[in-house]
């Protein structure tokens, strides 16, 4: 399910599809007719840093969820370990560079 509360599901849709990658592209071999329904190489490439950029929020949320008592001072730690992470420069080539910059406005 892709909502916009529940990003996770997103996150773990692309994390798959970029551990399968191989796999899905010996499935195009197999089945070139398929072509047009499978991934460009820049959607591929999109794919692997939105895994990246989503993985942080995933794992946040796995360790905000997991405490019996979340408290705002842990919070705190996990919002700033994500602001250092979106100010990390990851070159001019980062597709996800307007939404990591967006982000950080907030």
């Amino acid at each position: 399910m892709d909502c916009k509360t529940r990003w996770n599901s997103t996150f773990k849709m692309i994390n798959r599809a970029c551990v399968l990658k191989d796999n899905i592209e010996m499935l195009l071999v197999r089945n070139s007719n398929l072509k047009d329904t499978f991934p460009s190489d820049n959607e591929w490439e999109l794919f692997k840093d939105l895994d990246q950029f989503l993985c942080q929020f995933n794992e946040a949320t796995i360790v905000l969820s997991s405490q019996k008592y979340p408290t705002i001072a842990h919070s705190r730690v996990i919002v700033l370990a994500i602001k250092k992470d979106l100010e990390a420069n990851r070159g001019e080539e980062y597709l996800l560079k307007d939404v990591a910059e967006s982000m950080l406005g907030k």
